[in-house]
């Protein structure tokens, strides 16, 4: 799942991979991650938000669509509902990239 943030992800496909029914795939995933498989995924895409405000300057929208978060005011509300912040002031906050440098850094990030 992972490698596919930034598409669609859909539960019946995950149940499907699996070779699970969905709920009894729900369920399994919930007993051994404590979450639903869709908020595990939520949290992965906010945690690829984080890391790509934080090592690259890429633009917000660009920033929400790699993570499969669809748009600016998507990643905007999740952001203030989790973090109590806008990506804006969480990047003034925590960016590491040397202002220097060129280019905006490995658009995909490869944290997780």
């Amino acid at each position: 799942m992972m490698e596919h943030l930034a598409e669609p992800i859909n539960l019946d496909q995950m149940a499907l991979r699996v070779h699970l029914s969905r709920r009894h795939f729900t369920r399994e995933f919930r007993r051994m991650t404590g979450v639903s498989p869709l908020q595990w995924v939520l949290d992965r895409r906010i945690e690829n938000a984080q890391y790509l405000l934080e090592t690259t300057r890429l633009p917000i929208d660009e920033v929400a669509r790699c993570c499969g978060l669809g748009s600016s005011v998507t990643l905007r509300a999740q952001f203030r509902q989790r973090l109590l912040t806008s990506p804006s002031d969480y990047r003034r906050q925590f960016h590491q990239m040397d202002p220097t440098a060129p280019g905006s850094g490995n658009a995909m990030g490869g944290h997780g």
